[in-house]
This record gives C-alpha cells, structure tokens and sequence, in this order.
C-alpha cells in the first residue's frame, strides 16, 4: 500500500507540472496574440500618419509651386 501511494504522489507533481505546461503554453499564446494584434494596430495608426504626412508633404509641395508660379 505504501508504494502504490507513493506512486500517486509521483505521478501527481507529473500531472501538475503538465497542466501549468499547458497553462504556460496558453498565456504565452495569449501573450503572442495580444503582441500581434497590438503590433496590428500600431502598423494601421503609422501607415495612417504616414499617408496624412505624405498629404500634408504633397500639399505644401504643391502651394510652393502655386506661389512659386505665380
């Protein structure tokens, strides 16, 4: 009887450690995920500066040329 019990609590640790394995591996996906969708949209809001800076580039562009002609 005493083995058998010993066993169990052998196997227990195992069991545990698998489950804060999956736990582990599940918050660093989760950790992953949110990394990507954060990445996302920090990538969306610099190509939206980036196309208002090329407007606002191409406008001043263009009234120098306008004063420049005229």
């Amino acid at each position: 009887m005493p083995t058998r019990s010993r066993r169990a609590a052998i196997e227990q640790p195992c069991c545990k450690s698998g489950n804060f394995a999956e736990i582990l591996a599940d918050g660093f996906w989760l950790i992953v995920s949110q990394t990507c969708i954060r990445l996302t949209a920090a990538t969306h809001d610099m190509m939206t500066v980036r196309k208002r800076a090329s407007r606002n580039v191409a406008r001043s562009f263009h009234s120098q040329a306008t004063e420049s002609g005229d």
